[in-house]
């Protein structure tokens, strides 16, 4: 679900971009700080769930990744 709203957010971008009339270079920096930006968010939820397994309880990234779609 993450992967789905992350490249819906992408599209908005470059739809956006376009009519705000962005250089390709000022896009791709966009692009580069989202792609950080979700790496960031990444590593964060890990974290999140390694402390909660340390505390004892799981955390919502956790129970989203083992719960059925």
């Amino acid at each position: 679900m993450a992967l789905v709203r992350l490249e819906s957010i992408r599209e908005n971008a470059r739809k956006h971009a376009g009519r705000l009339g962005l250089s390709a270079q000022e896009v791709g920096q966009i692009r580069r700080r989202a792609a950080e930006l979700s790496r960031l968010r990444d590593e964060l939820g890990s974290l999140i769930s390694e402390l909660a397994g340390l505390a004892g309880w799981r955390s919502r990234w956790a129970r989203s990744a083992t719960s059925p779609s």
